[in-house]
């Protein structure tokens, strides 16, 4: 089995409070989830109204198509022009 983990680190500028970053990341985590079929959350910068940091994790049998699905979703998040993607970590690895 090989799964593959993604940490996108996120500037969101229109956001000016707590409730407004919430709402944008809320509804793009939403739209991941239902496009791609992928656990997907919100795991830091829980404070930072202007900084999101979401995690995405899936499973496949090819390290290909798992890497596949990781570039689609960083190309969905940042075709989004209320979001900055300012760093991201890819993980494809082989569970034993």
């Amino acid at each position: 089995m090989i799964y593959g983990v993604l940490r996108a680190d996120l500037r969101i500028s229109s956001a000016k409070s707590l409730k407004d970053k919430r709402s944008i990341t809320r509804k793009l985590i939403e739209k991941i989830r239902n496009a791609f079929h992928v656990s997907a959350n919100e795991v830091g910068d829980h404070d930072l109204h202007g900084n999101a940091v979401i995690g995405i994790s899936l499973t496949g049998a090819e390290a290909v198509q798992v890497e596949k699905v990781i570039q689609q979703i960083l190309r969905m998040i940042d075709e989004n022009p209320e979001i900055e993607v300012y760093d991201s970590v890819i993980l494809v690895d082989q569970l034993k």
